[in-house]
């Protein structure tokens, strides 16, 4: 039956809504309570956002006697769109709408001109109330857990526009956006049955159907940055959200996108002679990766960074070495210097990703904060290059011996290297007034991973001075952390998640261990690997102070608790 001649007319998402009109008697159902003006935007108008209410757009409820009829007012054309489930909003999940909405986001103009029950530009699904909420957590919530950029500028919302034209990459979007509704605080729909958990997975699966057509064959190089934006998010999405216990689902997924490189990608930088100390990735090397559209070098750089964390939890490590062998190394790690130049080369190469997608509308606050967070930046990559440096040495294997003096120099040379963000980063503290805000909250994001590397480091090889590094390495996350939490809540203290749980397992100290368990069940909202993260704190928490743990960071130990990486 073909529903698309019963279809309602698009309704666009006003921004302004009736400004200076009379009073709307079409508008929310809390401001028609209320009998005040609504400026009918949506899915939560300015007032109920203002005020922080519940922005009510449900539909008036049926009598319970009442049978449901075949299509819904909002579902008109789902069939024909071959979309999953789409229903209106309701009072539970607008609660997480209104979390959202109360975040100091600058308007996104452009992104509100997508119709709510009709096609988005050339993606072919259609979006009612509940996916523009998801949108909405997916563009604040999910940017502000992965960057300190103003989110209207940031890789993900680069990713959101390939979105709009990709139905692929939307499915992820609105998988992760409704997920988060699904997880928030304030919403009664929780749980992995709830109506809004089982949209995100569809969409993911009909995300994970159209990534196996894609890949099929031949990619057409148009098709790259497509392909690679579903793959970082399908990745992200195990990460948060994967119900695989085991983690065997999130290493499949690695192995596939490493083949996805190895297929699609051509050899990016020659053979390089390993003993050099200066590889040379600055002449020959860099003209080659200089092919690479910008977008597909920052998404390559993201994708190995995801893969390095993945790996020191004993789940990844294959994506960084297929990059590694079309360098002509064995490993990323058989030499630490040559990998970790590659990844600030290739970084390097797509700086001016900002700059050619919004081009004379880029802000100049934005060129600062580029600026300003150059050489943060670079240090979280060479974290990254830490991090899988030393899951390769927890293997013990024979051939991870020679990272051992090569992980002990390179600490000691980022701590030359970066010493003035180290001592910028050192006085950071609850008085600091500070006119470069994004800096600051930068700083107390990335500095805590190298800490968390030498915390990391300091439990699998002899360090020259341990016992002070690590109170040293301990004390600085720990500071730096409750900054973080102090200013940006939350979101702030994800991002640095990882250097706060090396740092519990770090301290004997009852009321910073509380403190860090605390923060962890807080992060619980943002996804299932929290939780997994925030019981397996607690089962080795409880086991350090009845004097049974061991040293060894061993997260298989416990058979009751799921596999999961920060």
């Amino acid at each position: 039956m073909d529903l698309t001649d019963t279809n309602p007319d698009p309704v666009y998402v006003g921004v302004f809504g009736n400004r200076g009109g009379p009073r709307s008697r079409t508008g929310c159902h809390t401001c028609r309570r209320r009998k005040v003006k609504c400026d009918e935007t949506r899915p939560v108008c300015r007032r109920c956002a203002r005020l922080s209410r519940p922005c009510d757009w449900s539909s008036p409820r049926r009598r319970r006697d009442s049978p449901p009829t075949s299509i819904s007012a909002s579902g008109h054309g789902r069939q024909a769109c071959n979309s999953p489930h789409v229903e209106p909003c309701t009072t539970a999940s607008d609660a997480a709408v209104i979390l959202a909405a109360s975040l100091p986001l600058p308007r996104f103009s452009w992104a509100y001109d997508i119709p709510l029950y009709a096609h988005t530009s050339q993606s072919g699904l259609c979006l009612g109330p509940t996916d523009h909420a998801a949108i909405l957590l997916y563009r604040s919530t999910f940017v502000s857990l992965h960057d300190t950029k103003t989110p209207t500028y940031s890789v993900q919302s680069i990713v959101f526009q390939i979105g709009i034209s990709s139905a692929l990459v939307m499915h992820m979007v609105l998988a992760i956006g409704l997920q988060y509704l699904s997880a928030s605080p304030d919403s009664s729909q929780r749980g992995e049955d709830n109506a809004l958990c089982v949209d995100a997975v569809r969409h993911y699966c009909e995300a994970i159907r159209l990534l196996g057509q894609a890949i099929k064959g031949s990619l057409p190089r148009s098709e790259l940055n497509t392909v690679l934006a579903a793959l970082w998010l399908i990745l992200v999405y195990e990460q948060y959200f994967g119900h695989d216990t085991t983690g065997q689902a999130l290493c499949k997924h690695l192995q596939g996108a490493a083949s996805v490189l190895e297929a699609n990608l051509p050899s990016l930088v020659p053979a390089l002679h390993t003993g050099n100390e200066q590889p040379p990735v600055g002449d020959h090397s860099i003209r080659q990766a200089q092919d690479l559209p910008y977008l597909t070098s920052r998404l390559l750089v993201r994708l190995t960074v995801l893969d390095a964390r993945a790996a020191s939890f004993g789940l990844g490590g294959q994506l960084n070495l297929s990059l590694a062998r079309s360098m002509g190394l064995d490993h990323p790690s058989q030499t630490e210097v040559p990998w970790s130049h590659f990844l600030s080369a290739i970084y390097d190469h797509s700086e001016p990703l900002s700059q050619a997608t919004w081009g004379t509308e880029y802000p100049s606050t934005e060129v600062a904060y580029d600026d300003d967070n150059q050489a943060a930046f670079q240090l979280y990559r060479y974290c990254s290059t830490l991090r899988l440096m030393a899951a390769q040495i927890r293997r013990r294997d024979g051939e991870t011996s020679s990272l051992i003096p090569a992980a002990k120099r390179m600490l000691e040379l980022l701590q030359v290297q970066f010493s003035e963000l180290f001592s910028t980063a050192a006085r950071i503290s609850s008085s600091l007034k500070s006119s470069n805000e994004g800096l600051i909250m930068t700083l107390c994001w990335i500095v805590p991973h190298y800490y968390g590397s030498v915390l990391d480091f300091s439990r699998i090889i002899d360090m020259d001075r341990p016992e002070q590094q690590r109170a040293e390495a301990r004390e600085q996350i720990l500071k730096l952390a409750y900054y973080s939490w102090e200013n940006g809540g939350a979101t702030a203290i994800a991002r640095a998640s990882w250097p706060l749980f090396m740092a519990a397992l770090a301290t004997s100290d009852c009321i910073h261990q509380d403190w860090v368990l605390s923060r962890f069940e807080q992060l619980s909202c943002f996804g299932i690997n929290y939780r997994r993260a925030h019981q397996w704190l607690k089962s080795r928490i409880r086991e350090m102070r009845q004097g049974v743990a061991s040293d060894e960071l061993d997260l298989t130990s416990s058979s009751q608790i799921s596999q999961f990486f920060l």
